[in-house]
């Protein structure tokens, strides 16, 4: 039984490439491949629903959600608060799943194929098509290396074939550099002009009516009211679990204590998941949330969210933060396992200045740069500004049509070439 089902599955796969290249496109129709419409793919969607071009017609395709079930996530993420006409537009949007007969015809007729980032669940199906464009408008700025360039990586033996991307969105020269080598990209194939999700941080970076509401949300769990928020937002770790203030000298009731005197909440932004096999690593997670000060970043899916309203983010190797730069805030990194993960996994820029001016190598240094962040953040203010103009020269120049450039290169170029 097992081999009909195998067999009839290569079939449909070689039947549906086939068709694919022969149908005519439909030059108004869309298909987002994802099974959340969130990061980059969620702003795009809402600023091209009050475009020039809104009467495109759009569907997303699923791995297995309902229509009801990313619905329903979008509207608890209470996104009607920041896109005008969200009701409206998340109506007219149609979700079916990919792999079933409607989910296959709708992304043979579709002249437009977006994603956000690489997935084979999807791509196994692309292949190189004249009459069809390909956007990858990408997540976040990589700080790790991905692709091609990852250590880690099962693809390295990929050809350029197998990608088919025909415009891949970037921010900067210097993540087109890294995109280039780690999708077998061409200068042709790259945008650069920023991050639809960056866009919405420095269109809001002011909208005190849109942080207060999001500042209530969060608040209304609470029995005080914070006086400075931190995030911490390690990065995923597909080997071990993060660790989780990883000092010699850490004592969860001396932190709780200072966030007690000075008013203080954490948010922290994990992966759950990590945790499946390591006990000890998710007993010290709920002991940490076991107090007051300390609660789970789930309240919004985008991140987006937090950073408008943090004071301060505690990362290690993530991209948020090359997207909190845009806040002029306190940026700090805890890089316990750098050796081993540059070994293991490796870094798409060169980490020196952001190790040298920004690492927190122990408890007493934590305490200390919560206590003086303002002073810290003047001294390194410089150093923040650089970064900030390295890494979004386009969307700082542009900032208001960011997305409106994006949809003219996507829709006005029709012969990618």
């Amino acid at each position: 039984m097992m081999m009909v089902i195998k067999t009839l599955s290569r079939l449909s796969f070689k039947f549906i490439k086939i068709w694919d290249k022969v149908i005519p496109k439909n030059n108004n129709s869309m298909v987002i491949c994802s099974d959340t419409l969130s990061d980059n793919l969620l702003y795009f969607y809402f600023y091209l629903r009050e475009s020039e071009f809104k009467d495109i017609e759009i569907k997303v395709l699923t791995k297995g959600k309902s229509d009801k079930e990313l619905k329903n996530e979008l509207r608890e993420d209470k996104l009607k608060n920041i896109f005008l006409n969200f009701e409206d537009d998340l109506t007219k949007l149609k979700i079916k799943k990919f792999r079933s007969l409607i989910g296959f015809w709708n992304f043979i007729k579709a002249k437009y194929v977006v994603m956000k980032e690489s997935d084979g669940y999807f791509q196994s199906y692309f292949q190189n098509n004249k009459n069809k464009i390909f956007v990858c408008l990408w997540h976040g700025i990589p700080m790790k290396t991905i692709g091609l360039l990852n250590k880690e990586s099962t693809i390295k033996n990929q050809n350029k074939k197998d990608f088919n991307w025909t415009h891949f969105l970037v921010s900067s020269e210097i993540e087109r550099e890294i995109m280039k080598k780690s999708w077998k990209l061409s200068d042709d194939e790259i945008i650069i002009q920023g991050y639809p999700r960056n866009e919405y941080l420095l269109k809001n970076k002011k909208n005190e009516l849109l942080k207060n509401e999001i500042r209530n949300r969060i608040e209304n769990k609470l029995d005080f009211k914070p006086t400075k928020i931190i995030m911490y937002a390690p990065t995923y770790r597909s080997i071990k679990p993060t660790k989780f203030f990883p000092f010699d000298d850490f004592e969860i009731k001396v932190l709780e204590e200072y966030c007690e005197q000075n008013d203080v909440l954490f948010i922290l932004r994990t992966h759950i998941n990590e945790y499946n096999d390591d006990q000890d690593g998710l007993m010290k997670l709920n002991n940490l949330l076991e107090s007051k000060y300390f609660i789970l970043g789930n309240d919004f899916i985008e991140m987006q969210n937090y950073l408008l309203i943090i004071d301060m983010l505690i990362t290690d190797y993530s991209g948020s933060f090359f997207d909190f730069l845009l806040m002029d805030k306190q940026i700090y990194i805890m890089p316990y396992d750098y050796s081993e993960y540059e070994k293991r996994r490796g870094f798409s820029i060169d980490m020196s200045n952001i190790i040298s001016n920004l690492s927190i190598n122990n408890f007493a240094e934590l305490i200390e740069r919560i206590d003086k962040s303002q002073l810290y953040n003047e001294n390194l203010k410089d150093f923040f500004e650089y970064s900030k103009n390295q890494f979004h020269s386009y969307l700082l120049k542009d900032s208001l049509s960011i997305s409106e450039n994006i949809l003219s290169e996507i829709f006005k170029k029709q012969n990618p070439s």
